[in-house]
């Protein structure tokens, strides 16, 4: 678990750092809100559509600070050693409506998720997991849905970002509602 958050932290930290030197450039910050490049996030989440721990990456579609944006990453369990591991991907878009002279903006979206199921645990036997109350069992990789439903505060001239909010579920018919906090930096 130390090595896997260390790993994330370097990996966060470096992308972080590349592109600290420049910011969003606000061609008519009084009207219109667009920028010089499309807009692009790098935080480190907890739940949501990675369900664990995870680190992503988002970007607007247009050089604007809002409207529709696609994101990605890679999550990592977190927790007692009597668990499973697992890796998630989740792949999605969102658009962020809302005050953008504030830069507070309600969040929707769509994610689809893979998740790779480990070989066994930390005390070396086979342990499951379950989701919206299907078990998952090692050594199987799964695909799920997820909806985005949140609050976002992201400045517009680039800066810390926060996120929450709740993610609905869907996984082989059945579903299950989860929550998810992010914090990161955009540019």
């Amino acid at each position: 678990m130390r090595k896997k958050l260390l790993i994330v932290s370097v990996l966060l930290f470096s992308i972080c750092q590349s592109f600290s030197q420049d910011i969003i450039r606000l061609k008519d910050p009084k009207r219109t809100f667009k920028t010089d490049r499309e807009p692009q996030l790098v935080y480190v989440g907890l739940g949501g559509p990675a369900i664990g721990l995870s680190v992503n990456y988002d970007r607007r579609f247009n050089k604007k600070v809002d409207g529709l944006g696609f994101n990605g990453g890679i999550g990592f369990s977190i927790g007692s050693s009597n668990r499973a591991s697992y890796t998630t991907i989740p792949l999605g878009i969102n658009c962020l409506l809302g005050n953008v002279n504030r830069g507070r903006y309600f969040e929707v979206g769509l994610t689809q998720t893979i998740l790779m199921m480990g070989s066994q645990n930390s005390s070396g036997y086979y342990s499951s997991y379950s989701l919206a109350n299907i078990q998952l069992y090692p050594n199987t990789t799964y695909t799920f849905t997820n909806f985005i439903i949140g609050y976002r505060s992201q400045p517009n001239d680039g800066g810390f970002n926060f996120r929450g909010g709740i993610n609905p579920v869907l996984f082989k018919g059945q579903t299950d509602l989860g929550a998810y906090l992010s914090f990161g930096y955009n540019f």
